[in-house]
């Protein structure tokens, strides 16, 4: 199942924009890439991703921009500038070099200048970041949850269909039935009639074509586990996985309907109801 969701905050202080999109897993995984200033907040992050989303493979995009101008200044680090200064006097006086623009120097190296940041200024910016990421986590698990529906609905229907054929099927059986019994009296007057009439062997052919074309047992275990899939469907922590094997099994036994049906018209039904299950084999994949 896929999400989205989003949400922006924008005023004098700084624009955030926040993007949001999962993908299916079992489990929370959670990607996003913090300012640097922020960096220390990744787990705070991950926490409310799995309080709000609780599972799937997560991708937070942030862009943020701070236009406050008084959120940081420029300050010099003091031990750096005296350790460049102290090294370099103490390599002129070594060489006998000048020193009046070792000072200018010392100030021109890497890192002498710091940025300060304003911590009032980073707590404030920070509740706004972490508002906007909650909003965007609730935003794409209400996305989440519509296209659950949704899902839950194309399966629903699936499995009405196959139960309506399933009940076609039954409207079929007398019929089929009676053909078969029909069918099975002409040959028991022909052998019966031969010379060669064995009666041990007649009477086991008898029961193996009985069983070998009954589908009663198919039928009841096909409709139990339809009734078995709509309950699991309806759970609110249902695992796509069990879904899948339930079908499996309702698989199994439109199968065996299909391999005893010897009737044209329930083979029709039957073809119908394998085409309906293969769709819900395909939405199973979508469900957590």
């Amino acid at each position: 199942m896929t999400g989205y969701g989003s949400s922006n905050l924008e005023n004098e202080e700084y624009t955030i924009n926040t993007e949001i999109k999962t993908v299916n897993s079992k489990y929370l995984d959670c990607s996003l890439r913090l300012p640097k200033l922020f960096a220390d907040k990744e787990i705070e992050v991950k926490n409310l991703a799995q309080k709000i989303l609780e599972r799937g493979k997560v991708y937070i995009n942030l862009n943020y921009v701070s236009k406050a101008e008084n959120f940081s200044e420029l300050v010099v680090n003091q031990q750096l500038v005296s350790s460049y200064y102290e090294a370099m006097i103490k390599s002129a006086k070594e060489l006998n070099a000048p020193t009046n623009d070792i000072f200018r120097i010392a100030m021109m190296q890497d890192n002498v200048f710091v940025e300060k940041a304003n911590e009032e200024a980073i707590k404030s910016h920070w509740k706004a970041i972490y508002q906007t990421i909650e909003k965007a986590l609730l935003d794409c698990n209400e996305f989440r949850k519509d296209e659950g529906k949704s899902l839950q609905n194309q399966i629903e229907e699936c499995l009405a269909s196959i139960q309506n054929s399933l009940t076609e099927i039954n409207k079929i059986e007398p019929r089929r039935t009676e053909k078969i019994r029909q069918k099975l009296e002409k040959n028991i007057e022909s052998v019966v009639n031969s010379d060669n009439f064995d009666k041990n062997r007649f009477e086991q052919e008898v029961i193996y074509y009985a069983e070998k074309l009954d589908i009663a047992e198919e039928q009841v275990r096909l409709k139990t586990h339809i009734e078995y899939f709509l309950k699991e469907l309806n759970k609110d922590n249902t695992s796509g996985k069990k879904l899948n094997f339930i079908a499996q099994e309702m698989g199994r036994e439109i199968n065996t309907i299909g391999s005893k049906a010897n009737d044209a018209d329930m083979q029709h039904f039957v073809v119908e109801m394998k085409e309906e299950l293969e769709k819900i084999k395909e939405q199973t994949l979508n469900v957590l």
